[in-house]
């Protein structure tokens, strides 16, 4: 009897490594590990990303912040060790934690393609209801301890937020249009066994031209009978990394006209801009309610943020009414909110 015998010989290969969950196989996750005769001991940062401000508006802060990832988790900081045999029984490990980056005269700063800076406050902020719940801390004062909590033993329970500032006047005084941008480092690091981890991230921001309109003030029109109104008030236009600017206007009770409205009775009004100086010099332009915006070649942004605390304003607005308008209507307070819309251009 014959038989015909297919053997298949294969090996089995096992080793024992340091196990965690899948987090440190991530291309978002960083961590260190060691491991003695009893435990696995890891320490990790995860979902570090970097903090992109975006264009400047002009706010008096602008911010930005670590984003969250797709599924709204923010990043971590955890340091733990599990048993290497049996239940892993995970314990949470105290950690301290560093943060490196360049400064200028104290401060953490952005800098440019040309070196020049822009102080930036960079904050660490415990992520609401996390182990650190409530917790905020300038990271100018790093290094500073974590106290592991072991009622939060996931990478999900110990969030953070990194938040990054510029004051407003800080980019007036220090920079001009362009991008900033610099690059930190935030270093977790546990003792017994010694492990370090450390994450480069980058916070930006882009500068761009920018105006400001200030020292508008309300305005209270006399009338004499027989005569038309003309009345005028100058302001100040500030322009950042730009001289050139525009202007258009709205007002509240106007519809393609400027009217002042007391109940159903309504006079049409005139709005013009212009140079401060030598009333106008020409360069006066009549704005339509609603309209596009206007500007003039001799129109030229001031480069102090106030005018000079209003000293030296640049810029007029005149209210115009022909005495037509005012005739025959009955007596009473006659108003309307007008808004100067300014821009670059």
């Amino acid at each position: 009897m014959l038989f015909n015998a297919f053997i298949f010989v294969f090996t089995l290969l096992f080793s024992v490594v340091s196990h965690a969950d899948n987090d440190c196989n991530k291309s978002d996750a960083d961590c260190a590990s060691s491991n003695d005769g009893a435990y696995n001991y890891w320490i990790k940062i995860k979902r570090l990303y970097p903090i992109e401000m975006g264009q400047w508006g002009g706010e008096e802060i602008a911010s930005g912040a670590t984003e969250a990832a797709t599924d709204g988790r923010l990043f971590c900081l955890i340091a733990y060790q599990e048993n290497r045999s049996g239940a892993k029984n995970r314990q949470l490990n105290d950690f301290q934690v560093r943060f490196d980056g360049p400064r200028r005269n104290g401060q953490y700063v952005l800098e440019n393609s040309s070196s020049a800076t822009l102080p930036v406050t960079l904050t660490l902020l415990g992520a609401d209801g996390d182990a650190q719940n409530g917790f905020s801390d300038d990271l100018l004062n790093t290094p500073f301890n974590f106290t592991a909590s072991q009622q939060h033993q996931q990478c999900r329970n110990n969030e953070y937020i990194l938040r990054a500032e510029i004051k407003r006047s800080d980019i007036l005084n220090n920079a001009f249009t362009n991008r900033f941008e610099s690059r930190f480092t935030l270093i977790i690091e546990r003792s017994n066994p010694q492990l370090t981890v450390e994450v480069e991230f980058t916070v930006s921001i882009e500068l761009v031209p920018m105006v400001q309109i200030s020292g508008l003030e309300d305005m209270a029109i006399s009338h004499s009978a027989g005569n038309n109104v003309n009345q005028r008030q100058t302001f100040c236009v500030y322009g950042f990394g730009t001289t050139n600017f525009k202007i258009r206007s709205e007002s509240k009770y106007g519809s393609g006209q400027f009217l002042l409205s007391n109940g159903n009775e309504k006079i049409e009004y005139g709005l013009a801009v212009g140079k401060a100086d030598n009333n106008g010099q020409g360069s006066m332009k009549t704005l339509a309610e609603g309209g596009n915006y206007v500007t003039h070649a001799s129109w030229k942004a001031a480069d102090s943020t106030s005018c000079d605390n209003g000293n030296s304003e640049n810029m007029q607005l005149n209210i115009t009414i022909q005495d037509i308008e005012i005739t025959g209507k009955p007596a009473g307070v006659y108003q309307d909110t007008a808004y100067l819309m300014v821009a670059p251009g």
